[in-house]
């Protein structure tokens, strides 16, 4: 009884900053938003894009462009609230139990591994269980885009189209928008092509989207929950598989998608239960 009251009382605080007041103009907002963190993020990663494309080395001042690109949501999102007042509730609430920074940050790690032992299952080759970050770039990249992103996707975006659009079409549409960011971060700086990680990338997270969802309304609303998914996405680099691990990449999408969908059911079943 007190750990459904807990629940009970998280849900709530999730709900009130789902449906907080917004002002009449909140959708367009939204498009600006959704305009502006892709232009920003392209804008700033096309010219390494290009070179490696064309089988040049970027310049410092191209990488150092590039660097900033992840910032793109959260620039995005400073720029569509600053005349409303709305801007510090995208960074936050914080307050969590830990243990949900710690499922958060294994979360991405446990769905991989389950998939790859489902590969050789099937008859799959494994090269690695996981691919741990082993460079200070890798490094960076955990904390950089963790905090780049995170506020804009779901400090301010996640909460308006789950308002809109309830709470699975909302992030299925987010995560989309999600996907199609990350486009110029698809050409690879070694063949100068379109990775095999695209696959990942637009397949599955939409459905990484109604996760975060699922993990936030049952952790308060809580901002940190989004950053310890997103770092732990981080802590096993699938661009580096193989690249004729496809069986290993469908798997993965296969899996995520599972649990999105008992997400999905579980978020579907809350709201009827409260009669929304």
């Amino acid at each position: 009884m007190a750990r459904d009251a807990k629940n009970s009382l998280r849900s709530d605080a999730y709900r009130r900053l789902v449906h907080a007041p917004r002002p009449a103009s909140e959708p367009w907002r939204l498009i600006a938003f959704a305009l502006l963190a892709c232009g920003v993020t392209w804008g700033c990663s096309f010219p390494v894009a290009r070179a490696w494309w064309n089988g040049q080395a970027p310049t410092e001042g191209q990488m150092g462009l590039a660097g900033l690109s992840a910032f793109g949501p959260l620039i995005a999102a400073l720029a569509v609230t600053w005349r409303t007042g709305a801007t510090r509730a995208i960074f936050g609430p914080w307050r969590v139990h830990p243990a949900w920074i710690v499922g958060g940050l294994l979360a991405p790690m446990t769905l991989d591994v389950i998939a790859r032992a489902l590969d050789v299952a099937t008859g799959g080759t494994l090269d690695a269980w996981v691919y741990l970050p082993s460079t200070p770039v890798h490094v960076a990249g955990l904390v950089v885009f963790s905090v780049g992103e995170e506020f804009g996707w779901r400090g301010y975006a996640q909460p308006r189209l789950v308002d809109r659009f309830g709470p699975v079409v909302g992030p299925l549409l987010l995560g989309t928008l999600w996907a199609l960011w990350h486009a110029m971060y698809l050409v690879s700086p070694v063949t100068g092509r379109i990775e095999p990680v695209v696959l990942i990338v637009f397949a599955s997270l939409p459905a990484w989207s109604v996760i975060y969802v699922w993990a936030m309304q049952r952790g308060g609303g809580s901002i940190a929950i989004a950053l310890a998914l997103h770092a732990g996405a981080h802590l096993d680099k699938v661009d580096r598989l193989p690249v004729d691990a496809w069986t290993t990449r469908v798997w993965i999408v296969v899996v995520t998608w599972i649990a999105a969908g008992w997400a999905a059911r579980a978020l579907v079943s809350a709201r009827r239960s409260r009669g929304a």
